[in-house]
């Protein structure tokens, strides 16, 4: 048997609350909060999605799931209204007692998180973290440095790896295909804003790979030669969800911890 309390504790641990922006609504978001609560609910299975979906949270109810934890928050701001699929999702969990707990960019940017996965995924070699901060108390982001394994390699040769491990559903670059990737940014999902961009071109990264970008975030990197590659929102955050639900099932094999992908919100015509 696992306390809630204990499983929450663990959680905290591997992705720190205070790493997370200042404004994103990490923790959790359906389902008691305080000490006292925590305590009194057990745990026999959990599932853990990219997105707190209808058809994740449908699993979740079919498993039998007392806790879903999901990247994306299920509430973004303060409610001003309960509807839609919101509504849908929020009646799901209440029937059948589920609590929802969100990891965001906590777990981005957090050891072993979404970044790191994503960096260990296409077999590039880390070589530090940076701390950028895009507005004075904005947050700071923990962007991942790192390299080629061999120091050197060509954009278009990193285009072919991305390709193979991440299977996307189109990729999006900025530079020359024989042009030498030596020094990268990594910042996945939506880890393209032009302070971002900035900051890596100020501290010499040739090449700067995210989720998405903007075309005004792709304008800048093509004028000011810095190589940008996006490789999909999803593509980039979902295995380190995964890699989340397999650290939990190490540290708590009593329990049932499910991985429910949520696959593309969307396709390419």
């Amino acid at each position: 048997m696992v306390l809630l309390s204990e499983f929450i504790e663990f959680l905290e641990r591997i992705a720190p609350p205070q790493l997370a922006l200042p404004d994103d609504l990490v923790g959790m978001q359906i389902g008691g909060y305080r000490r006292t609560e925590l305590d009194k609910k057990t745990l026999r299975c959990v599932v853990v999605s990219l997105e707190p979906s209808l058809a994740a949270v449908q699993y979740a109810a079919d498993v039998k799931a007392q806790l879903m934890i999901t990247h994306h928050p299920l509430f973004y701001k303060n409610l001003k209204d309960l509807t839609g699929s919101t509504l849908q999702k929020v009646r799901a969990l209440i029937s059948n007692y589920a609590s929802l707990y969100v990891t965001h960019s906590n777990w981005d940017f957090a050891e072993n998180g979404v970044n790191d996965t994503l960096i260990n995924l296409i077999g590039l070699v880390k070589t530090g973290v940076t701390s950028i901060e895009l507005k004075p108390g904005g947050g700071k982001f923990l962007t991942r440095l790192c390299s080629p394994p061999k120091n050197l390699m060509s954009l278009k040769l990193l285009l072919e790896v991305l390709n193979s491990k991440l299977n996307p559903q189109r990729l999006i670059y900025v530079g020359d295909l024989e042009s030498e990737v030596e020094n990268i940014m990594i910042s996945c999902g939506a880890g393209a804003e032009i302070p971002l961009l900035k900051a890596a071109c100020s501290m010499g990264v040739d090449t700067y790979i995210t989720g998405e970008a903007s075309y005004h975030s792709l304008f800048y990197a093509k004028e000011n030669n810095l190589k940008l590659i996006t490789a999909g929102h999803y593509e980039t955050e979902n295995p380190g969800m995964k890699r989340l639900s397999q650290m939990l099932q190490v540290e708590f094999p009593e329990l049932k911890i499910l991985f429910f992908d949520s696959q593309q919100a969307g396709y390419c015509y």
